[in-house]
């Protein structure tokens, strides 16, 4: 992800443009995408005009494959595809293709009516698929830590050695880091105990908030994707699928249910800022590593960022009334539909039948990860099945074609040569979204237009 906003930079001494500027390339990518925003903002005025749906909201491309099978969305995203384009061909080969299986899959579990778990709280098609994809995911996280076990073990014994400059030059110390990672989950855990949390829950909450942050953080820099959405989101509805609710206090279920949606760090899928900080030290290069102006600069984004962000939603409260106003319901929604089980009219019970079916999504990508060290053409990575998502399978699709074509007849030199195109979409497509957002301010302070959907 970093190459992106790298090649951006980059410039020939004594030019003041970067040298991406210069490429036929970049200006046709950006013009394809610019002109199709261009064409609708002029629609905000001539509203005769047909509006190019091809980037509008996902839902609007729905295809409808039956009653039993989820839908399709044939919609095209530039920013999710020009930075897929800088992802390995079998991970975009593997994205789309599981889409298939997985659609086939929930299909026919629902045609069949197959579901698993104790009488009263089945599990049907989706909570199956999630429970599956989750336990793919913890099984690639623990195989990362187990992986990286003897590096984390080295680095511990240099944080307590007093030796400070044995660190091999890291963005930070091996002693801040490990001390950061202490200092961070005692107020962790502090602050979920201190909200309603038992002892035995926070550790389990902060336990599957690693594997999803984490998981995150690794594939985001694997794939380029920054839509990652991990199945179970950040650890409620896998405590509660596979654990029950009989168990929990009141305060444990309202505070997890908060948590887990968009009330702590947002929901799963948005989780980019965590992510981000990894590519924040891979884009400062050697010279600013370690500088005290980055030690203040990414603290300070999460103050500046977390206080302008809920004091513009305290004031929208204010003026337009809390919850009649156009603030998303989703957390309150949420928490209302919860109210059964946290106040104990309801109540589920530990599952074994689900948990065998988390078993069997970490077998899966046990084995998928075997195949990969046995056989290097072996196509297909154990991440599709960590993190399904059928909302960009199409716009991967479309990539993953575009790219196999350009390896196929021209190799890694057209490969290379081809990057500014993708590089001018993102650009035109951002570009796009911020004339689009000044021409509203202007013209339609009270009506804006739709531009940009997840």
């Amino acid at each position: 992800m970093a190459e992106f906003p790298a090649a951006l930079l980059e410039e020939r001494e004594g030019e003041c443009l970067p040298t991406l500027f210069k490429n036929h390339l970049f200006w046709i990518g950006f013009g394809l995408v610019a002109s199709v925003i261009a064409w609708n903002i002029l629609g905000y005025f001539a509203i005769s005009l047909p509006r190019i749906t091809v980037f509008d909201e996902y839902r609007t491309k729905a295809v409808d494959l039956g009653l039993y099978y989820p839908d399709v969305f044939l919609r095209a995203q530039p920013l999710i595809m020009g930075l897929a384009y800088l992802c390995p061909v079998d991970i975009l080969f593997s994205f789309w293709f599981y889409n298939i299986i997985n659609i086939f899959k929930i299909g026919m579990m629902n045609r069949t009516g197959f579901s698993v778990g104790l009488e009263g709280q089945t599990a049907t098609a989706g909570e199956i698929s999630m429970l599956e994809s989750h336990g793919a995911l913890v099984f690639l996280v623990a195989w990362s830590v187990w992986v990286a076990r003897l590096h984390l073990k080295e680095t511990f014994l240099k944080a307590l050695s007093s030796i400070r400059d044995d660190d091999d030059g890291e963005p930070v110390s091996y002693r801040t880091a490990w001390v950061g990672l202490l200092l961070s989950s005692v107020g962790m855990g502090g602050w979920l105990m201190s909200v309603g949390y038992t002892l035995g829950t926070t550790l389990l909450q902060m336990v599957l908030m690693f594997i999803c942050y984490f998981g995150i953080t690794k594939y985001a820099a694997t794939t380029g994707f920054t839509f990652l959405s991990p199945a179970g989101g950040k650890g409620h509805r896998i405590i509660v699928s596979l654990l029950g609710t009989q168990n929990l206090e009141p305060s444990t279920m309202t505070m997890m249910t908060s948590v887990n949606r968009n009330t702590f760090l947002g929901e799963a899928i948005r989780t980019t800022s965590l992510p981000a900080i990894a590519h924040v030290f891979r884009l400062m290069g050697q010279h600013l590593k370690r500088h005290p102006a980055i030690c203040i600069a990414i603290p300070l984004a999460f103050v500046v960022g977390f206080y302008g962000s809920a004091g513009i939603k305290i004031y929208r409260c204010y003026i337009e009334g809390g919850l009649n106003g156009q603030l998303v319901p989703w957390p309150m929604d949420q928490l209302i539909r919860e109210i059964p089980y946290i106040e104990g009219s309801k109540a589920t019970v530990f599952d074994m039948q689900k948990f065998g079916v988390w078993g069997v999504g970490a077998a899966a990508a046990a084995g998928l990860t075997y195949l990969r060290s046995r056989f290097a053409w072996w196509p297909f990575h154990p991440v599709a099945i960590a993190f399904p998502n059928n909302r960009y399978a199409f716009c991967i699709f479309l990539v993953w074609m575009f790219k196999v074509v350009v390896l196929r007849f021209g190799g890694v030199s057209l490969y290379r040569k081809s990057k500014p195109f993708w590089f001018g979409v993102i650009v035109g497509y951002l570009f796009g979204i911020a004339v689009s957002s000044v021409v509203d301010a202007i013209w339609f302070p009270d009506g804006g237009h739709f531009v940009h959907g997840w």
